[in-house]
């Protein structure tokens, strides 16, 4: 049954455990080893095997370098392991004789664990089970950065008896290397997407060390389940302490639509001079302005706020669509020229954004401004589209934006 098999590896200077990896795959006819940037033997190791194909991409996300493996692949099924991770002779054999008829099987292996060279059992590293055989025409890898998975959705997952044996880490500057790398990844994929504080840090520190080196067993372990469970909790900490981080840096542009009164400038800049916070940037358009600039004192920010757009006359929609396509912040808060912001207005906006909603804001039980993504309705034609006729721009963009699928923030 090889034949009907491809095995799929990605590495980045991986030549440690490489040859013994590849020699395990002995009698699989084709082994697609996906290299993103290795400095290393790696690849010169890789080449010397007959049956593998090298195939060559800059870091995408772990997922979609394991997608992006399994097309190159010329069998369906796919079989996808690490370059530290090595077949036990009971597990190839076993592979290599599956029956293979039913697409909507999936299998997951036993791994074994390794610090050094030692098995550790203990610390969540075992009884771990990982499905890496799989049919590429039923399922795939979920395309994310970090933590990836083969989607099970529609499919029966049967475990297989033979062991892979995961020769994880050789040193702590290892296992402090990965977890810079893992944590950074899990902030930049789930920023904007979930919460998080400086207590949720510690606190899942705290238990990730108390859960690790006391109920999965790691101080059985000496120094190893000492060191394991200690990076298992660093991890923990830095991943949601790096989420918070990167929740806090919200690029925002303050767009302030003139409407169809004059604009009283003293009174824009004293309301504008009241938020708590400032934006990176704002725009002040519309017909009929001055081809001038002004600045803004926020709290300690000197914010320039652009007089855009025009002199010729131009229905609002124009008008919107030109500002928003002017401005660089990824996080658009459109508010009118005539209503004084709340004083935490900007400040409210960082605390409610979240990808795949918008938030609305009202004084007097009228809606006054309006967040979202750029993203959101960056595609979106505003002069083709008569979407303003006869309500509120804010409430026209909230119909808008939820009728392409977005949630309204309370």
């Amino acid at each position: 049954m090889s034949n009907s098999v491809s095995v799929t590896i990605l590495t980045k200077n991986s030549q440690k455990h490489l040859f013994a990896c590849l020699s395990a795959l002995q009698g699989f006819s084709e082994i697609i080893v996906l290299d993103n940037g290795s400095t290393d033997s790696s690849l010169s190791i890789a080449r010397k095997f007959p049956n593998v194909k090298v195939i060559e991409s800059p870091f995408i996300g772990f997922g979609p370098l394991k997608n992006l493996a399994a097309k190159h692949a010329a069998n369906a099924w796919i079989l996808s392991i690490d370059s530290d991770e090595v077949l036990s002779e009971e597990l190839r054999e076993e592979l290599l004789h599956l029956d293979l008829t039913d697409t909507k099987m999936a299998y997951s292996i036993k791994r074994n664990n390794y610090y050094r060279n030692k098995l550790i059992k203990a610390c969540g590293w075992d009884n771990d089970y990982v499905l890496r055989l799989y049919h590429k025409g039923a399922t795939g890898f979920a395309d994310l950065q970090v933590h990836e998975y083969v989607r099970t959705e529609g499919l029966r997952v049967q475990r297989l008896t033979g062991i892979l044996h995961h020769y994880s880490y050789d040193s702590i500057s290892q296992l402090i290397a990965k977890s810079d790398k893992y944590t950074s990844l899990f902030a930049t994929e789930n920023r904007f997407l979930k919460k998080s504080s400086p207590f949720k840090s510690y606190y899942k520190g705290a238990f990730s060390f108390f859960r690790n080196y006391i109920l999965q067993r790691g101080f059985l372990y000496g120094y190893e389940g000492l060191t394991i469970s200690f990076t298992n909790a660093a991890n923990s900490f830095y991943k949601y302490m790096k989420l918070y981080e990167a929740n806090q840096t919200l690029q925002i542009s303050l767009i302030i639509l003139k409407g169809n009164k004059p604009v009283e400038l003293a009174a824009l800049k004293y309301s504008l001079a009241q938020l708590n916070e400032a934006p990176n940037e704002a725009f002040l358009t519309g017909t009929g302005l001055a081809a001038e600039e002004f600045v803004v004192k926020i709290k300690h920010a000197h914010i320039l706020v652009h007089q855009a757009l025009t002199t010729k006359p131009k229905d609002q929609a124009q008008e919107l669509q030109e500002a928003i396509n002017l401005a660089n912040g990824e996080y658009i808060v459109l508010m009118n020229s005539d209503v004084a912001p709340a004083p935490d207005l900007i400040k409210d906006c960082k605390l409610k954004a979240k990808k795949g909603t918008y938030s609305s804001f009202e004084s007097n039980h009228a809606s006054y401004a309006i967040a979202f993504w750029k993203s959101d309705l960056q595609s979106f034609n505003f002069s083709n589209s008569s979407f303003l006729a006869g309500t509120s721009i804010q409430d026209s963009l909230a119909a808008l934006l939820s009728a392409n699928g977005l949630k309204k923030n309370n």
